[in-house]
């Protein structure tokens, strides 16, 4: 579906990565080595002049109907004014990245409200790639993630498994209700 062309390197807190570059949709998508997400769309240090989607490795090896999914979905948040341009961002250290992430995967999956943007980008998504397909790829994600979780449990301590089990409800009561909002609409 996509190919990726001018591998390059970036440096970023003295760890190099290698970022490979592709279009999709007019919007910029690096191939990111040790990004630990699927996909997300954000400024980059690589490029910061408009957002773009980073895709982890993994990402090439889920079916092309998901990636065409998922690239849509982020490609919603972009063209919905999700992604804004935080300078200080982009000059923190790692640490400090990770950290602010963190951050907000906690306040995310703290209150028992959504995040409505991300309900926003689905519907987006949806309109692109059809609502069998949107459901069908929500329910492929769940999936994906219920195995991530099972491959990592084995080397987590029992309060990483606590702390994890708390976020992955919080994470597949959201997936739930963006599957039956998408299943709500015509």
């Amino acid at each position: 579906m996509l190919t990726f062309d001018k591998v390059s390197e970036f440096t970023y807190n003295n760890l190099t990565y290698r970022v490979a570059t592709s279009i999709f949709e007019g919007h910029k998508v690096f191939l990111v080595e040790g990004l630990h997400v699927l996909a997300m769309a954000t400024y980059t240090r690589i490029d910061s002049s408009a957002p773009g989607i980073c895709v982890s490795p993994d990402f090439l090896n889920i079916s092309e109907k998901l990636q065409e999914f998922i690239l849509y979905h982020e490609i919603g948040h972009i063209v919905n004014g999700h992604i804004t341009l935080d300078e200080n961002a982009l000059e923190e250290t790692a640490e400090e990245t990770i950290e602010r992430l963190k951050k907000y995967e906690e306040e995310r999956y703290s209150n028992d409200s959504f995040d409505k943007r991300e309900f926003v980008a689905d519907e987006y998504a949806m309109r692109k790639v059809g609502k069998e397909n949107a459901i069908e790829s929500l329910r492929e994600i769940e999936a994906y993630m219920r195995e991530e979780f099972e491959n990592y449990i084995e080397k987590m301590t029992d309060e990483e498994i606590e702390e994890s089990t708390k976020y992955m409800e919080r994470f597949f009561n959201e997936m739930d209700a963006r599957i039956k909002y998408l299943e709500s609409l015509s």
